[in-house]
């Protein structure tokens, strides 16, 4: 579709209500066609008040009112065989604000619905239900509509002969059998009260820009509690299938999904990082005439019959040996989660079959499929079977773990119990493979008094010494600047991410139980192609990016929920790559491949660098030459960056940046070049990657040790009365401490100041940015001074309200050390030179197939390890990293490529 384009300012306009647009000072707005009309159509939903019976919903902790219910028809309407409901105007103008159709009523859940255009052209609306009997509800999501034609979501694509939107005429098909009670149009949330256009401005122009250094010293190695160097292994992570390839599928042919997962490690290192196993749907449902596959064991109740899984898991060469030329560098390093337990399983009362949640007294028999599983699974690769185990997928969501809807006492009970005997099946087939979970979702876990983050942590008190780490998601917001809403930020990117790791990493140490975090989804749930669409997404992946890589020292990996392609949703647009026709070939590939873009050479050892800038986060590494500085912005103000780089006695030859970003609509991203580093301009929630490129290879001089003390209590309410906190440290060799208090309120930000006294040491911090509607969770840096830090602090803190938490505290500590050590290469060098006499050896350098992609997969592994060894500081783990991925391919292509 072409969009016309309108250049032009506007001057402070908006009325507060329904269907407002609030454009602030002299803005610079470029409007597409479609976002014409969404305003103009936006602009109705406040009549239909008037028109139908509508019900609201007030935002907790504000006065928002917004329109949360419309209900455009009321039965009964029976439906016998085949009814046709007329679709009003107004209602197929403010459908695609809203979040869903719902009709409620018996059999509602098993009609078949069509949508009619005007022009006569159909489509097919599924939907899902909750509910049985009368009480059953159907609801057709408007997000789904994204992928369509039939003009619901773009009207612009059903116009009459003038060119204009056609809204009289649609019609809905229902075909089954059932009495509607009620259709109606439903945001849970409520719909917003104003559209919001900012992507179609220069964000941030209407906002003084922010001046900002950025410190950067390249004489000292960073190392964050021993991690000298950045483990790419743990942030370049992608999503695959069932595995690096399809767990359950002997294919020995390279397959379009193969090559969407391959392409992105072989051309920018990034690696399969997590898939999923459904026992259930997948691995039950059969077509009419084919064989039955997974099934239960007649002789055990609730256990599983494994011929169909020993079927396609025994050992073949050639599947092994498509895997490695795929994915020389993996072996078993990714996470295989489980869901959708069988139907045999399921014969609970308490269980709602469509759930996948196994009965209590069938916990055994799941534990047993899950370790059948892992064993057949290693059987097949070789020994290289998943390295990781994730119980359950999103095991805190009531749709996910039944029993948090049937007996929501005991859910959290039974779910530790079942990961603690998956756990402990699974171990004692294969004491090296990890376990855990919970994969918790919707982590606003200060909501309610800190329910959630409670309960999650008596689940890590009830799974200590079963589960070797703990697992979570996180996604953020589709606002397109999120810290400029006029409420505190309700998702993660504005200090909750870390106030939630600071909690359980303080609990875990409380309770000597400390384990690592695994990060198996994040990012944004959130379709659509349009440019605007797709930096929502890229932005938010960036700033995880840069959160969880500062986090190093917790994290042990971290997955956005990003694949090359979806085969299940073919039509899906925040993949890599889209489907030029039904999963056979592939198009170019999306934006989202300038996420991969980004950050495909950030990588090297890590020097101290930090920022003065509230919200604008840093990182930086040194690889050999090369000092790469990564900032982001997540304020609401464009910044001026200074690079001030402390480079010893090297010199600065040359510097680039890479970036991402969005404007009038456009999304932008380039490397371009940086005449100066002491003034360059950033927009508002943008990512840079600056490549600096210095005229000889710096040594170290020392290092900078830090490391993260906990205090010894948690969950404290704020109070007139001064709060004590003791915390325990090391002093010797201490240059810097930085004391962080993470705070929290469920209903609004702080208008109180707070005093902090560490040994007395004295501070009053400012919470006035907090001071906004809407629940809170971050946290405040306060520097101490060296000589106030003991062994043992004594942390006073005052905050007099009496709606807040103060949930822990923290205090990081730079050490001085000498400078780190390179691992020695030798070894690694002489297994090199034996690859490169392999590749050497090969008579004709194929040009397609299988041999083509072995020898490909020898290359990669030469040249790392190549890199490796050139590394100005190599660590253990890279050098076994590289010699692992050269002995998988130099005897592939032994076997394969010479000619014997």
């Amino acid at each position: 579709m072409k969009l016309r384009n309108k250049l032009f300012a506007l001057l402070l306009c908006g009325v507060v209500g329904f269907g407002s647009v609030t454009i602030t000072q002299a803005q610079t707005v470029n409007l597409p066609a479609e976002v014409e009309l969404n305003l103009k159509d936006f602009a109705t939903i406040s009549e239909l008040a008037n028109k139908y019976p509508t019900q609201y919903y007030t935002l907790v902790n504000s006065d928002e009112k917004r329109i949360r219910r419309v209900e455009f028809l009321k039965g009964p309407l029976v439906v016998d065989g085949e009814v046709t409901v007329d679709l009003p105007a107004d209602i197929i103008k403010a459908l695609r604000f809203f979040d869903d159709i719902r009709m409620s009523g018996e059999g509602s859940a098993n009609t078949k619905i069509t949508i009619v255009n005007p022009k006569g052209e159909t489509m097919d609306w599924k939907g899902g239900s909750y509910g049985s009997g009368t009480k059953t509800t159907r609801y057709l999501k408007t997000n789904t509509l994204a992928n369509t034609t039939i003009g619901l979501d773009n009207p612009l694509l059903v116009v009459d002969d003038n060119g204009e939107p056609i809204y009289e005429g649609y019609k809905m098909v229902l075909k089954g059998n059932a009495v509607i009670n009620e259709m109606v149009l439903y945001a849970e949330q409520g719909v917003i009260n104003e559209y919001d256009i900012t992507a179609w401005t220069v964000i941030g122009e209407d906002k003084p820009t922010l001046d900002v250094t950025v410190d950067v010293d390249i004489t000292k190695n960073l190392s964050i509690e021993g991690e000298i160097k950045l483990d790419e292994d743990k942030f370049k992570r992608l999503h695959i299938g069932s595995g690096p390839i399809s767990s359950f599928d002997m294919n020995k042919n390279t397959s379009t999904v193969d090559k969407t997962n391959s392409i992105p490690m072989s051309k920018y290192g990034f690696y399969p990082g997590r898939g999923t196993i459904r026992f259930g749907p997948h691995l039950e449902d059969i077509k009419a005439g084919q064989a039955p596959k997974l099934t239960a064991d007649e002789e055990r109740e609730g256990y599983t019959d494994y011929a169909y899984l020993e079927k396609l898991t025994v050992f073949d060469q050639d599947i092994v040996d498509k895997t490695n030329r795929l994915f020389p560098f993996t072996g078993d390093d990714y996470v295989m989660t489980f869901n959708d337990w069988p139907s045999w399983m399921l014969n609970d009362s308490n269980v709602d079959l469509s759930a996948g949640t196994p009965a209590v007294k069938h916990f055994d028999a799941a534990a047993e499929l899950a370790a059948e599983t892992m064993r057949l699974l290693d059987q097949k690769y070789a020994d290289e079977g998943p390295k990781y185990v994730e119980v359950k997928n999103e095991s805190s969501l009531t749709n996910e773990w039944e029993y948090h809807k049937t007996e929501p006492d005991k859910a959290w009970d039974y779910l530790a119990d079942f990961h603690n005997q998956v756990a402990d099946a699974v171990k004692a087939v294969d004491e090296t493979v990890l376990v855990g979970g919970p994969s918790t979702a919707s982590m606003g876990i200060e909501a309610g008094d800190f329910n959630k983050a409670r309960t999650i942590m008596k689940f890590m008190d009830d799974t200590k010494g079963h589960l070797d780490f703990y697992s979570h998601h996180f996604y953020e917001s589709e606002t397109v600047v999120l810290n400029d809403t006029g409420s505190n930020n309700v998702g993660y990117t504005d200090g909750r991410l870390e106030a939630i790791f600071s909690l359980f990493e303080n609990h875990m140490y409380l309770t000597d139980n400390e384990k690592p975090i695994v990060i198996t989804e994040q990012g944004t749930l959130y379709e659509g192609d349009a440019d605007r669409d797709y930096w929502i997404k890229l932005k938010n992946y960036n700033t995880y990016m840069m959160t969880f890589m500062n986090m190093t020292d917790t994290v042990e990996m971290m997955v956005p929920y990003l694949y090359g392609v979806k085969n299940w949703l073919p039509n899906s647009k925040d993949t890599l790559y889209l489907y030029a026709n039904a999963n056979t070939a592939l198009k170019n590939p999306t934006p989202m491949m300038n996420y991969l873009d980004l950050w495909d050479e950030y990588a090297g050892a890590f020097v101290p660098v930090k920022s003065n800038q509230y919200r604008v986060d840093t990182n930086a590494v040194l690889q050999g030459n090369k000092l790469y500085v990564a900032v982001n912005n997540m304020n609401p103000n464009r910044v001026n960056i200074n690079l001030d780089i402390d480079t010893g006695d090297a010199k600065i030859v040359d510097v680039t940046r890479k970036h991402t970003y969005l404007e009038l609509g456009e999304l932008v991203h380039e490397e371009i070049p940086v005449e100066d580093i002491t003034n360059v301009p950033m927009r508002v929630e943008e990512t840079s990657i600056f490549e600096i490129t210095l005229d000889k290879a710096p040594e170290f001089e020392e290092t900078v040790y830090r490391k993260t003390y906990y205090g010894d209590k948690t969950l404290v309410p704020t109070s007139t009365t001064p709060v004590t906190f003791n915390l325990e440290c090391d002093t010797e060799d201490l240059t810097a401490a930085n004391l962080r208090i993470n705070i929290a309120s469920d209903t609004s930000g702080f208008k109180e100041d707070m005093v902090i006294n560490v040994n007395g040491y004295r501070v009053l911090v400012d919470l006035g940015h907090t001071d906004q509607p809407g629940r809170i969770y971050t946290y405040v840096d306060v520097v101490v001074p060296a000589e106030y830090v003991k062994a043992e602090n004594e942390i006073k803190i005052t905050l007099p309200a009496n709606h807040g938490y103060i949930a822990n505290v923290e205090m990081t500590n730079d050490y001085a050390a000498a400078a780190p050590v390179s691992e020695d290469v030798l070894e690694l060098a002489t297994e090199t030179a034996i690859a490169m006499w392999t590749r050497d050896r090969i008579a004709e350098v194929p040009t397609s197939g299988s041999n083509k992609e072995a020898y490909d997969g020898l290359i990669l592994a030469i040249e790392y390890a190549k890199d490796v060894c050139e590394f100005t500081l190599a660590t253990e783990k890279e050098i076994t990293k590289a010699s692992e991925a050269l002995a998988r391919m130099v005897e592939l292509a032994e076997r394969t490529l010479i000619a014997k």
